[in-house]
């Protein structure tokens, strides 16, 4: 019978080899194996941030962030609430619902968008009992 030899054999021979048990002491790597972070190194060219700041400044419209809308719109919807329970809405808030319902963006993601349009639809009903009452 021929012994196979090559990285099979080895591998065997390791596999049947005792295993030495170390003491109960918790396993830490040698100090030299711990290594510093390495800080980044890699800066932007100055001039692709100041052509960054250009195109920016150049902008008519700033850009607005669709989800930090929906989340101003429910601020001011608590706002509104917060107010309601004191007594009686400041005509600030019911502006400032106004003002968003008409500038409010349409996102290009689905679930955003269905937020938002429930976000409206509730300060719609919030602005007609107001006007109602």
């Amino acid at each position: 019978m021929v012994q196979p030899t090559g990285p099979t054999s080895m591998l065997q021979a390791l596999l049947t080899m005792p295993v030495k048990r170390a003491a109960a002491a918790p396993f830490a790597p040698p100090a030299a194996a711990v290594a510093a972070p390495i800080a980044p190194t890699v800066t932007p060219p100055a001039q692709s941030v100041q052509m960054l700041v250009a195109l920016a400044a150049a902008t008519n419209e700033p850009r607005r962030d669709p989800a930090r809308d929906a989340e101003e719109a429910l601020d001011e919807l608590e706002r509104l609430h917060a107010e309601l329970l004191a007594g009686r809405a400041k005509r600030e808030r019911i502006e400032a619902l106004k003002e968003w319902t008409r500038r409010r963006g349409k996102p290009q993601e689905a679930e955003l968008a269905q937020l938002m349009d429930d976000i409206e639809l509730r300060i719609l009903v919030e602005l007609a009992k107001q006007e109602r009452g």
